[in-house]
């Protein structure tokens, strides 16, 4: 992209070859670049404060800037408009109206900050990715992963298909009795109707092979209701992609499949293509671990009457949202092809409704190669600590209580992103974990081994059930905003980000473990969050804070000081308390 001549060419060469050997972004140019210009000067008739001013900004790190100077620097790249810089920089919460409606019983609103993970490449391509949290380091370590997976080459990562699953489910269980049957006043007049519950589990196994079989039978007009009753996604290329009916429980398990993959396209995605494994397949089962449902100790699952669970008839449509998360697309469908298969069966549909459960092929996917000696610290070498991020990733898969916490600093950074973006974070964690045990042990999301080159591999596979339209994010001005900074143009892109910035982030968390222990920085990030909990306000923050590096850090300590502080200050330096406030 052409930038405006400048009158000092051989400055503005030497100037990007600073940016090269930084491996930061060239600042883009266009409209805003040129606004930018008009404000602080081109170097030759604009203000030599503000020039000045500029190229301090332009030579700092991002994370000394201010909020503004750093919102700035992200109107230079021209990552935001200037409107967008007033928008968030005068964000002070939802509109009343907004806040009012989004849900019930509203008494106020809770604000968290909004950051920026810099930086992060994934697939050739440079990203800023917005992210949400309360938590000190979180931006930190993602930060600090995203350049060390920078100065590697970056992040490779891929998407699978995207797609929900929503389930119609029809009981067939003894203890059911006969609530589950239409009255054949109601439509249905077909023999056995009343078979399935009282007679038995015996004949509530043959009844739920009767409706599943005719389930089977109506395989058109499954595909004919669905498709009306969302015509709107249908014409956007997605809708129903596939469905299968299986034989939960009961005396006669069985499954019936049909897909059903739209013309032209799967159902499914195949793995990443020539993908390294050094250390065999990732998150497979657990060696030498006994995995068995609570209940009967005696017996293997459900091969006794005490242990076996109700017999249900599942009809799971796999479907196609388009860029959306799809939760209320899948459950529109889904209810209306449960009216329709409750006059097939004569039986009433126990419930019809989206699963948070994603399909394996839908997992994203995401994989880096690490040198050594980008990971050394000022205590460590390179190539120990790759050992022993190997060795961490090796007690995850053999220990649930590293694999739970391994997996939550993956969150750390997937959940942030995707509540910054509007998207539903309960959704994606309940997805993940879901994932992790799969199996029927629970397992990490990630791997890291040393290959053959002796370097570290890592690679992720996480199910991310997000959407970049729809959702509350329409009603979230920041959440519209953050998009717009992440760029992402498709669901699926901004999948293969959450992934990568899961993988960085574990990266980060794992080298401090295998390092210098994860206290030490994060600790010292959380130290301004004590001193605002000791009650410290404006500059007294940075005070609390410097004083607490060098002390215990605990929110004693930190009134101690603050108490220190004002004792010593002269009257006329107080801070003034905001309006309304009070010391």
């Amino acid at each position: 992209m052409c930038r405006q001549e400048q009158p000092d060419n051989q400055a503005q060469h030497g100037e990007q070859a600073v940016r090269r050997e930084r491996r930061e972004p060239v600042f883009r140019g266009g409209s805003e670049e040129r606004e930018v210009r008009e404000v602080h000067g081109d170097g030759e008739t604009g203000s030599g404060c503000a020039v000045r001013e500029l190229r301090e900004m332009r030579g700092s790190k991002f994370y000394r800037l201010s909020p503004q100077g750093r919102l700035q620097v992200l109107m230079q790249e021209g990552v935001i408009t200037a409107e967008d810089m007033q928008e968030i920089a005068g964000f002070t919460g939802l509109d009343a109206d907004a806040a009012r409606n989004l849900i019930e019983n509203q008494i106020g609103q809770f604000a968290l900050p909004m950051g920026i993970v810099r930086n992060l490449e994934v697939n050739g391509k440079i990203y800023q990715v917005p992210v949400v949290t309360e938590e000190p380091s979180v931006v930190a370590a993602a930060s600090n992963g995203a350049r060390i997976a920078r100065a590697n080459g970056g992040v490779a990562a891929q998407a699978g298909s995207h797609c929900v699953t929503g389930e119609i489910i029809f009981s067939c269980g003894s203890s059911s009795g006969d609530a589950g049957v239409i009255d054949a006043g109601e439509g249905y007049a077909g023999s056995g109707a009343n078979s399935c519950g009282a007679a038995g589990d015996a004949r509530g196994g043959i009844e739920a092979a009767r409706i599943a079989r005719i389930l089977e039978t109506h395989s058109d007009d499954i595909r004919t209701v669905a498709n009306a009753a969302h015509p709107s996604i249908v014409g956007y290329g997605g809708g129903l992609l596939s469905y299968k009916v299986e034989i939960l429980g009961g005396d006669v398990p069985a499954a019936y499949s049909s897909p059903m993959p739209k013309e032209g396209e799967s159902a499914g995605r195949e793995g990443l293509a020539g993908r390294e494994d050094p250390g065999g397949s990732l998150n497979g089962s657990r060696p030498g671990s006994s995995c068995r449902p609570s209940g009967c100790n005696s017996c293997k699952p459900y091969d006794c009457s005490s242990c076996r669970p109700e017999g249900f008839v599942k009809l799971s449509l796999i479907i196609d949202p388009c860029d959306a998360m799809g939760a209320n697309i899948v459950n529109t469908i889904c209810e209306a092809v449960a009216a329709a298969a409750e006059g097939w069966t004569g039986y009433r549909a126990l419930t019809a409704i989206l699963s948070n459960n994603v399909p394996a092929a839908s997992a994203a996917s995401a994989r880096v190669e690490v040198q050594p000696h980008t990971l050394a610290t000022r205590s460590c070498s390179g190539e120990l600590i790759a050992r022993r991020i190997a060795e961490l990733s090796a007690l995850a898969r053999i220990d649930t209580d590293r694999a739970v916490t391994h997996n939550k600093g993956i969150m750390n950074g997937i959940s942030s992103a995707v509540l910054a973006s509007g998207n539903d974070t309960r959704a994606v964690e309940a997805g993940a974990h879901a994932f992790a045990a799969r199996t029927g042990c629970y397992m990490p999301l990630s791997e890291w081994v040393l290959n053959s080159r002796g370097n570290l591999y890592g690679e992720i596979r996480i199910p991310l059930q997000v959407g970049i339209i729809g959702g509350a994010s329409g009603a979230l001005p920041m959440a519209r905003l953050a998009k717009k900074i992440g760029g992402y143009p498709s669901v699926q892109e901004f999948q293969c980000v959450l992934a990568s910035l899961g993988l960085v982030q574990n990266l980060a968390a794992l080298r401090a473990l295998a390092g210098p222990g994860i206290q030490q920085g994060h600790m010292a990030l959380h130290a301004n969050a004590l001193a605002m909990a000791a009650g410290a306000r404006g500059s007294e923050i940075e005070q609390v804070s410097r004083i607490l590096q060098g002390r215990d850090k605990n929110l004693e300590t930190a009134v101690e000081i603050l108490a220190d502080i004002r004792g010593s200050r002269r009257p006329e330096e107080s801070e003034e308390p905001e309006e309304g406030g009070i010391r």
